[in-house]
């Protein structure tokens, strides 16, 4: 969801507070061109939220003419109704697109690595983009009832858990 002006505001302050970037991921039909412009002032990454392999070129192209083309370098491909592929599809979906990261396998493992590839040759290789794990969110989630942004606090013991 796009958090409202409000929430965006508290949000991007915290983060400004504690010097710190975040990478927003943008689902290609909600666009918000004031956040967006708002985010790239302050450093933030703009990134895609696809939502179907099929249609990746389309959505990353919609995102790149409303941001610039040089500023999209990563996605996380998930939800939305889409068709939750995740796998060498979609890596290699994201490779040709000139990515340089993409949402990975959630199981294999939760920080950053390389799919494996098997090349024309019989070598295993790796693909050259980074695949991420879908992790927690500072978001408390898509609940309209409960919008809002997490407290340090449930970060912190999310950490003290092993979770990140």
């Amino acid at each position: 969801r796009v958090p409202n002006a409000e929430e965006a505001e508290r949000l991007l302050e915290w983060e400004r507070s504690r010097a710190l970037c975040a990478s927003w991921y943008w689902i290609h039909d909600r666009l918000e061109p004031s956040l967006l412009r708002r985010l790239q002032e302050d450093g933030h990454e703009i990134a895609l939220h696809g939502t179907a392999l099929e249609r990746k070129d389309a959505q990353l192209a919609h995102l790149r003419a409303a941001v610039g083309a040089d500023v999209v370098s990563g996605e996380s491909l998930h939800g939305g109704g889409g068709d939750f592929w995740l796998g060498h599809p979609s890596v290699a979906a994201a490779a040709a697109a000139g990515l340089r990261y993409t949402e990975g396998v959630p199981s294999v493992m939760d920080f950053p690595y390389r799919f494996p590839l098997l090349t024309a040759d019989g070598e295993v290789g790796a693909e050259s983009l980074l695949c991420l794990t879908h992790n927690h969110s500072v978001d408390d989630g898509v609940s309209r009832k409960r919008r809002h942004v997490r407290d340090a606090g449930v970060l912190a013991a999310r950490r003290a858990a092993g979770h990140y």
